[in-house]
């Protein structure tokens, strides 16, 4: 059923009369809606309502009903109380706001979003109180000018959006904003990017600002994600004014953001410079970021001023950041220095640009160098390329320049080239392409075998350990040191080097040529097997996984990490009965009793037993588990290998190679008939 509607409107005094007449597509429907929008004073106190009205007609909610406002907005300007606020309707069961008093000079502001989720409700807010200048003094000039907190509930924090708001100010400005109702649209909109609704998902934390003898200004919040805590993180500007805020002859402000994302195992920190100047004529610019993956996707990464532009990050969540340079324009001159620095964990790049120029009227002359370098460790490789010229244009077309390029890569082999660029209305250039080493370029050695590798875990000291329990005997070696070997007990090795009886992909950070798996077993003839002992061990580090497949499975799986070796049950001799009698002496004083060395042990062990039990009561004998946890198995459907019910490395590695699907094997089986 198709609705058109259309509307006129007039204004009458303080009041404006809007009309919408809708009609329904079959032309049984009909409804007139009177909206207005109204203004009026009361002494200090203003008011404004937009959007409310009535409608009549017949429609599917009757003959008549009210229009709620769209928006509804208050001031007051009384002396020592002034200010206002907003709440607006953004759609159906959504709500923005903003309130900012002052009250005798201290300052109170708050903005937030409401929205309706099935099941609840989902709001932010931030709310923060200014103190007047000085604020209250904490020592070595720095006082507390200011504190307040967010609040957001079914919210969680995208810190992709936020950072991706430094540069701009938008992050801090929401974060930290002393006047809310300036920009309100904009600061609402961000705010619900940064914050979006999800269920389940609660961030809060406290706000502070700090200054320094009213020069620097400091606003900084500590943030926390819930249930988890999921992600903690730190967002904050710090604002340096040297002189005036109309003429300021320094003014620096950096946006920063940093903290732990427990979600994506990622250590971060973004800080960008934003709408900073000397003398009012120097634009500073410039950023700098921090990333450190942990888990099963360790990386580095640290850059000031961003990356060479031959730089690819791959799947690397790098920032984008701009240059750290500065720049000035005087009349018809300008000039520009650039520059960047990033170290990651296999690369180092650097680099610079200086531009100036001259425009008078239609004629313009600018000139430039750019040198840009990327050395890789392994395996070794560098690129350096430079890149000078000058260019004259009229009205934006270049009828005369002279550029230089040049590049040096290496090795295998060490080229240089070279190309030159005349052009006065037409372009000459030329060429040059110079072999200086032909010496190979480094190999990586070829991948490790697997047994290679385990070989030095079997000699390491530390990968051994004795188990078991027997309070009245214990062997040691013969120099009275090392651990105990219990008889009843069990000789313990473990390595964490390399999952065990898994099929591996990787191995030392290089890829296998195959898959390939180890094991260990005991040769010793009369020596049981050897039983499984696990640990956990990381599966992005021995399997080559798709992008799909990386975020679905595990970041940690249970693997077989070494083996035990155990006596097995103790024989027993042939039973005899015996009489046991017991003569008790009594004392009349204390006397030193020397015992012979084989009996400490059972004298010792029996004192404390006996201690133990009238210390405790009676000691409760073990009994086989009632409920028993088991590490999740998943089975492998489809493909050409199906499996059931192994561990989530084999089963995730041979999905990976069979065109198969890996799943819970807990999962129950969807049934598509009738659907498909």
């Amino acid at each position: 059923m198709a609705i058109g509607s259309s509307a006129a409107g007039l204004w009458v005094d303080d009041m404006m009369v809007r009309i919408e007449i809708a009609l329904a597509g079959n032309g049984v429907l009909f409804r007139t809606v009177f909206r207005f929008d109204a203004r009026a004073r009361l002494g200090p106190l203003k008011a404004t309502m937009t959007g409310a009205g009535v409608w009549i007609g017949r429609w599917t909610a009757g003959t008549a009903g009210v229009v709620d406002p769209d928006g509804i907005g208050l001031s007051l300007a009384a002396g020592p109380v002034s200010g206002g606020g907003f709440l607006k309707n953004s759609g159906p069961g959504r709500y923005a706001g903003a309130l900012q008093l002052k009250i005798l000079g201290v300052g109170v502001f708050a903005y937030g979003l409401y929205d309706e989720i099935p099941g609840g409700v989902s709001f932010a807010a931030l709310i923060g109180i200014r103190l007047p200048l000085p604020g209250i003094q904490i020592g070595f000039g720095f006082a507390v000018s200011g504190f307040g907190g967010l609040i957001a509930v079914n919210r969680r924090a995208d810190l992709d959006a936020l950072r991706d708001r430094l540069q701009s100010g938008s992050a801090g400005d929401v974060l930290f904003a002393d006047n809310p109702m300036a920009n309100a649209p904009k600061l609402l909109g961000d705010m619900a990017a940064m914050f979006p609704v999800e269920r389940g998902v609660h961030v809060f934390g406290p706000t502070m600002q700090l200054n320094w003898c009213s020069l620097l200004m400091l606003d900084v919040g500590l943030f926390i994600e819930l249930p988890g805590p999921r992600k903690i993180f730190v967002a904050g500007r710090a604002r340096l004014v040297i002189g005036s805020e109309d003429f300021a002859l320094v003014r620096i402000r950096v946006d920063f953001v940093g903290g732990v994302d427990l979600t994506a195992s990622l250590i971060f920190f973004d800080g960008m410079l934003v709408d900073s100047s000397v003398l009012g004529i120097i634009k500073i610019t410039g950023g700098v970021g921090l990333r450190i993956g942990f888990a099963g996707n360790a990386f580095f990464v640290y850059s000031v001023g961003g990356f060479h532009p031959d730089f690819d990050p791959g799947k690397l969540p790098v920032p984008v950041l701009p240059r750290a340079g500065a720049s000035v324009s005087i009349g018809p001159l300008w000039l520009k220095q650039e520059a960047y620095l990033a170290v990651t964990s296999n690369t180092l790049q650097f680099g610079s640009k200086t531009e100036a120029g001259v425009k008078i009227g239609p004629i313009g002359v600018h000139g430039w160098f750019t040198f840009d370098a990327l050395i890789q460790y392994r395996p070794f490789y560098f690129k350096a390329t430079i890149d000078a010229g000058m260019e004259a244009s009229f009205n934006g077309w270049s009828f005369a320049s002279i550029r230089v390029q040049g590049s040096l890569i290496g090795p295998g082999p060490l080229v240089l080239f070279a190309t030159a660029t005349v052009k006065v209305i037409v372009s000459i250039s030329k060429d040059v392409t110079i072999t200086i080493d032909t010496t190979p370029a480094e190999q990586l050695p070829p991948p490790p075998a697997l047994a290679d590798l385990l070989k030095p875990e079997l000699s390491e000291v530390s990968n051994w350990r004795a188990d078991g329990t027997d309070p009245d005997v214990g062997f040691t070696g013969a120099d009275g040191v090392g651990d105990r070997l219990i008889p009843v007990g069990r000789l313990v090795w473990e390595q964490k080097r390399i999952p065990l009886d898994q099929p591996i992909e990787r191995a030392e950070g290089r890829d296998l040529p195959a898959p390939a798996s180890v094991s260990v077993v005991c040769t010793n003839a009369g020596l049981p097997a050897l039983t499984a002992e696990s640990d956990q061990f990381a599966l992005g580090t021995f399997s080559r996984l798709s992008d799909a497949a990386a975020l679905a499975a595990p970041t940690f799986v249970t693997a077989r990490s070494g083996g035990a070796l155990g006596a097995g049950a103790m024989s027993s001799g042939a039973a005899a009965a015996t009489d046991i009698s017991l003569n008790l002496v009594t004392l009349p004083h204390r006397a030193r009793v020397a015992l012979a060395p084989g009996s400490i042990f059972a004298l010792a062990a029996g004192f404390h037993a006996a201690l133990a039990e009238r210390i405790t009561g009676a000691s409760v004998a073990h009994e086989s588990p009632v409920v028993a946890v088991h590490d999740e198995t998943y089975d492998v459907a489809g493909g050409s290998t199906p499996i059931g019910a192994v561990g989530a490395m084999q089963a995730w590695t041979t999905a990976l190679h069979s065109g198969g699907v890996a799943v819970p094997s807990a999962d129950r089986p969807v049934d598509l008939a009738g659907v498909l």
